[in-house]
């Protein structure tokens, strides 16, 4: 695992250095997931008009660490990245990221590059499937394709539900300070980025959070969320740690469980960078990603 303050310190370092080459992308010809044209086909769920925070988030990540242009594609080898969505993965499409919400069958033929955690990977060997051991939800090289260091931190606690918790957790709590999973990537990103502490039963906003370096403690408002607790805790243990038990927020009464938000790790992140076709073989401490810009 590698220290999230070692990380922050390095690239304040390369601010107070003015910045940083770009990564020399690697020039392995195209990629059966390339449209030919110099695009990605990328898969991502679509659901709620494809505005969901997590899975709208790949494509702005993919495009990010590989420069290129992405279209969504259902048909043909495609790549599957951000979400719990490795159980839709079809033959030939190369999974980068990607994990699962619950163990399920996974599809024969895959090219797993790297997946959200060790659950997801303990689930894809025992089918006899091979899965190399690099683990990391894409969405963690947020602050390495957003540059947010000028966004002022001027709101103590940000509330992000899941939007099938949304209408409860405001209903519980209608003074807090709420974030639209549905807003938009950018719009949610600066508004985590605003924040100095996070609240959310959204996998994501815990993920972007953690990312952008915020503390975020995870709550539970119902049991709406497909597979439970499952992806939550593939997603600690990619970086070594154990789950800490949600804050159980279900009705008007004081919620019980964590207040404490764990400690910021992250996995290998230059071996997620890596194992992404298409992506850059230099190491994220010292260099940036192709920016998006917000």
């Amino acid at each position: 695992m590698t220290d999230y303050f070692e990380q922050r310190q390095n690239r304040n370092r390369m601010r107070r250095r003015g910045g940083a080459a770009r990564f020399a992308h690697l020039a392995a010809g195209p990629q059966y997931h390339d449209t030919g044209n110099g695009q990605i086909r990328l898969f991502w769920w679509d659901g709620v008009g494809g505005r969901n925070f997590g899975d709208a988030l790949s494509r702005y990540v993919v495009r990010g660490v590989t420069g290129k242009a992405v279209v969504r594609g259902e048909q043909g080898p495609k790549l599957v990245s951000t979400g719990s969505i490795l159980r839709l993965a079809t033959p030939g499409d190369i999974v980068w990221g990607s994990g699962l919400s619950r163990p399920s069958k996974v599809s024969h033929g895959l090219d797993i590059r790297a997946v959200r955690g060790p659950m997801t990977r303990k689930v894809v060997l025992g089918q006899g499937f091979k899965c190399p051991e690099v683990y990391g939800d894409p969405g963690l090289l947020i602050p390495h394709i957003w540059d947010v260091s000028g966004v002022q931190k001027d709101i103590e606690v940000g509330v992000l539900p899941h939007f099938v918790d949304a209408e409860h957790a405001k209903s519980l709590s209608p003074d807090a300070h709420f974030i639209d999973v549905l807003a938009g990537v950018p719009k949610v990103i600066h508004a985590i980025a605003r924040c100095s502490l996070i609240y959310s039963s959204s996998l994501h906003g815990i993920i972007a959070a953690e990312a952008l370096g915020v503390p975020a403690i995870w709550v539970q408002y119902s049991d709406g969320i497909v597979g439970g607790q499952f992806k939550f805790k593939d997603y600690y243990a990619s970086s070594g740690r154990q789950a800490p038990e949600p804050l159980n927020w279900r009705s008007s009464a004081d919620p019980t469980g964590s207040r404490e938000a764990p400690e910021i790790l992250y996995p290998d992140l230059d071996a997620l960078i890596r194992a992404c076709p298409g992506g850059s073989s230099g190491p994220i401490a010292t260099q940036k990603l192709r920016r998006v810009r917000l």
